[in-house]
């Protein structure tokens, strides 16, 4: 509940002729006060999305018509923009990737002038072709195996199992699905469901949506020490 001003409660009970009969000073102070608080009230009601952090969805029925109003002003002014590319935009190029990193280049060159028909055999390249590169990716998924036999021993009868080298305590998901796990959950904020869907479906991994859980803690607890150095970094700064 909001607090009264107890500088206007201490004159709400005056009447006109009282009002009055107070010292200009103290009349000029309590117009004073008055006009503070009109002028923080009339910029709260005047709060909209477009001079606050207020959402759009919370503006008041005038306020949208207004926006709605400069929009359509602003339209016909400039005139009708359609979506997209406007006229006279430069479209943005691609880069080419290097040379040395493309797979197959095919050359066509014209074997006769289009204009005279004569044979351009032996004829001087321009040197300079149109070029358009495609662009194609491939996933190739590694799976890696390991088993532990079990073997009897003839005689004694005892079985022994084999030693199962130190990356058998390691997780199932290496450290680069760690990462894609931090880039589509953090990064993109999409849901575990979601991330664990594309794992499965785009790359072909099995995996849960608890699994994707447990990669956010460990991909966490890796990042502790490299956000502990940040922080130190920061806080003994200039």
């Amino acid at each position: 509940m909001k607090k009264e001003n107890p500088l206007f409660a201490s004159y709400q009970d005056l009447s006109q002729d009282e009002l009055k009969q107070l010292p200009v000073d103290e009349l000029a102070r309590v117009l004073y006060e008055l006009l503070q608080e009109w002028k923080k009230l009339n910029q709260r009601i005047n709060q909209d999305s477009t001079n606050s952090s207020r959402a759009p969805s919370t503006d008041s029925p005038e306020a949208k018509a207004k926006r709605k109003a400069e929009e359509e002003a602003t339209h016909s002014k400039h005139g009708a923009r359609k979506q997209g590319a406007q006229p006279g935009h430069r479209p943005v190029e691609l880069p080419f990737i290097p040379v040395e990193k493309v797979e197959t280049i095919e050359d066509y060159k014209p074997d006769h002038c289009a204009h005279c028909g004569q044979s351009l055999e032996g004829a001087p390249d321009d040197l300079n072709p149109y070029r358009k590169q495609f662009f194609d990716f491939e996933i190739i998924l590694h799976v890696e195996e390991i088993r532990q036999h079990s073997v009897t021993c003839p005689c004694c009868g005892e079985v022994t199992k084999g030693t199962l080298p130190e990356k058998a305590q390691e997780s199932t998901y290496s450290a680069n699905i760690v990462a894609l796990v931090g880039v589509l959950t953090g990064l993109y904020q999409i849901s575990r469901r979601m991330a664990a869907m594309f794992i499965k479906e785009v790359i072909g991994i099995p995996i849960s949506v608890g699994s994707i859980s447990n990669l956010e803690k460990e991909l966490v607890k890796t990042a502790v020490p490299v956000m502990e150095e940040i922080e130190t970094v920061a806080q003994n700064a200039e």
